[in-house]
């Protein structure tokens, strides 16, 4: 079967619609680095990646005319090697950081046919990033790039709460006619879930000097 274009993909992922609709989800940012799926095409019960995907969009769009090709911040890899992704990716060519992120809701635990378990879900320390399902689309930091830096940059596994929304932001190039669309899931900030950290009260002389 043959894979449907880039436009329609993100076009299907994203919702589109004539309003922006946006709705929170809690995420992760993705293991790219450690990560085992490195499947461009989801085979055998197993996910794609999206990252892979979009990489060979690009390579197949560079040997056939007419295919669209992919922006370069959804093909970059953040390091020196094609093999080897590292995420967040930040870009100064592109003026971007693409922060790649997979949904708490989309990894579930996975059972095997005859009832026993595949994988945890997400949050489990021994999920198998074979079945991880991450977001088609990057998200970018839910803050100006000065207060990301001064605030500690995101790191893979950093828990996160995502605002996706339909982005209608487009870029535009010296002589084109019509702008492209900014291919982004949304925005991303970094919180601790429930259960995640360890409490400490501070003292009230801290909280009076707003420490």
């Amino acid at each position: 079967m043959p894979k449907p274009n880039p436009d329609a993909l993100v076009a299907i992922n994203a919702g589109r619609s004539d309003h922006a609709v946006s709705q929170q989800f809690m995420a992760i940012v993705s293991p790219c680095s450690q990560c085992q799926n490195f499947q461009s095409d989801p085979t055998k019960g197993f996910p794609m990646c999206p990252r892979r995907y979009w990489m060979e969009q690009a390579e197949q769009a560079a040997e056939i005319e007419g295919l669209p090709k992919p922006p370069a911040y959804l093909t970059e890899t953040g390091t020196d090697s094609d093999d080897q992704l590292a995420n967040p990716v930040h870009s100064g060519s592109n003026q971007i950081t693409s922060v790649w992120v997979a949904a708490v809701e989309d990894n579930r635990r996975i059972l095997n046919g005859d009832g026993t378990v595949a994988t945890g879900s997400l949050l489990d320390p021994g999920f198998d990033t074979r079945y991880i399902r991450c977001r088609l689309t990057p998200a970018v930091p839910a803050m100006h790039q000065a207060g990301y830096w001064a605030s500690g940059a995101m790191k893979e596994l950093d828990q996160l709460v995502v605002t996706a929304l339909n982005s209608f932001q487009e870029t535009f190039e010296l002589g084109q006619a019509s702008g492209s669309p900014v291919l982004i899931q949304g925005f991303a900030q970094k919180v601790n879930f429930a259960f995640s950290f360890t409490q400490t009260t501070p003292s009230m002389d801290r909280l009076a000097n707003g420490v």
